[in-house]
């Protein structure tokens, strides 16, 4: 490509070879033959007018020829009111013509558009070049245009950023197709890395960001643009919306979602320092449940229903465990290594009152303790052999009470199934203690200890 320098000569030449012509043509009279010329290369120029035609020649070659009206330079019948052809062979795409409804064609003779290029692979290349920058705009002989590239392997290859005008909304999209036919994918890629053995490079991140706010001081408002990502919507009452699918490569391995993290470390990684971190909204933000998690890693879940069901959607208390068809429901509390305590902390207004502890130091005895916790107010402790203690967590007997038993009047302490025959109880009469004996279905006397 030539640079705008010498595109400007060659204006200015064409300018003053028309302004020759037209010379020539008013101070010149009709001749069969110019007598003056003696043979090629005089350095004269012969004129001669037959049937229609003005031809300009140096004895040999007609250099400048205008027929019927038409102009041709190099060409003895020119296809349009302008013809240039620099080899003088006739239709070999090399022609410049300008035709009678002022179309331009560039190595073609009957243009079709009001610019039309034409050439072979190797020269058929329309492009605009700078003497400073090289190659501004290119269209190959295969239809491929370059913007700032030399060669586009691309039907459009861009050197450089692209900018759609503002002032509406602008789409980028695939044209519909014709009817009883699937749309065709959409595909937008960033950079392939290319390594040849140098230890592996890094494919180019896609970024999709929308626009930023602007807000003069003293006024409100100013929120940067949103991005909305969403499937097609469904056509007829038996389709469905799109799906938006996320990190996947279409592969066995899928990527890794990050919001509000560039390096996210699981499948979904979300990062923030204040308020919730996902929200599941039902209702325009007046239905939701919030998950929070805090600087120690702490995680909360904050529902505006307050209850949470595990297997059913209409928890009736803060936390309802619902199993699923025929099976048991169970709450396991666990601890990671042996030797540690798992239980329950049952408090009023943030104050400790009851444990109910499995204490991994004490061979795994249940115990249930009072707000002094395990070390000092133990109230109930069970044995994994089934020994029962009261007041106590050393246990020698299937029950071990460390304290008084107080039974009141009429009541009784048994031995063995109270309807079953050869049972004992103790009872209270009045002040008395008496030990009785059931026989027959019937409790019969056996002992007596008087208070007296």
């Amino acid at each position: 490509m030539r640079n705008k320098n010498d595109m400007r000569i060659k204006r200015r030449i064409g300018a003053l070879v028309v302004m020759g012509i037209f010379s020539l043509l008013m101070l010149a009279q009709p001749v069969v033959a110019a007598n003056y010329p003696t043979g090629p290369g005089d350095g004269y120029v012969g004129v001669s007018a037959t049937g229609g035609r003005i031809n300009f020649n140096d004895l040999a070659t007609d250099e400048i020829e205008i027929l019927d009206g038409n102009v041709g330079i190099g060409d003895t019948s020119p296809d349009g009111i302008f013809e240039v052809n620099p080899d003088g062979t006739e239709d070999n795409g090399d022609e410049i013509v300008v035709d009678t409804n002022g179309r331009l064609g560039i190595g073609d003779t009957s243009p079709d558009f009001k610019l039309e290029v034409t050439g072979s692979s190797g020269s058929g290349y329309f492009g605009v070049t700078s003497s400073s920058d090289g190659d501004i705009f290119i269209i190959d002989s295969s239809g491929n245009v370059g913007i700032g590239v030399s060669g586009p392997l691309e039907k459009l290859e861009v050197n450089g950023n692209i900018a759609l005008k503002n002032g509406a909304t602008r789409n980028f999209f695939i044209a519909t197709p014709a009817a009883d036919t699937d749309g065709n994918d959409l595909i937008i890629h960033s950079g392939n890395a290319f390594d040849s053995g140098g230890g592996g490079n890094v494919g180019g991140d896609l970024y999709l960001r929308a626009g930023n706010g602007d807000c003069k001081v003293g006024f409100a408002g100013g929120h940067g643009g949103d991005v909305f990502i969403y499937g097609g919507a469904r056509e007829g009452a038996e389709g469905v919306n799109g799906d938006v699918i996320l990190a996947h490569t279409g592969s066995a391995a899928p990527g890794m979602v990050g919001i509000g993290t560039s390096t996210p470390r699981i499948k979904l990684d979300v990062l923030g320092t204040s308020g919730a971190q996902l929200r599941l909204t039902y209702t325009d933000n007046s239905v939701y449940t919030d998950f929070i998690t805090t600087s120690e890693g702490y995680l909360s879940i904050g529902p505006t229903g307050w209850n949470v069901g595990i297997g059913t959607a209409n928890p009736d208390h803060q936390l309802h465990i619902l199993s699923t068809g025929y099976s048991d429901s169970m709450l396991k509390i666990d601890t990671y290594n042996a030797g540690y305590d798992s239980g329950i902390r049952l408090a009023e207004a943030d104050t400790d009152k009851w444990f109910i502890i499995n204490d991994g130091s004490d061979s795994d005895k249940l115990k249930i303790a009072s707000d002094g916790g395990l070390a000092s107010e133990t109230r109930f402790t069970i044995q994994q052999d089934g020994n029962f203690g009261i007041g106590t967590a050393s246990l020698s007997s299937k029950l071990d009470v460390n304290g008084d038993i107080e039974i009141g009047s009429g009541d009784a302490f048994y031995f063995g199934d109270p309807d079953t025959n050869d049972s004992c109880r103790i009872t209270r009469d009045g002040d008395d203690l008496v030990f009785e004996r059931r026989e027959s279905g019937s409790w019969n006397e056996k002992d007596r200890i008087t208070a007296s």
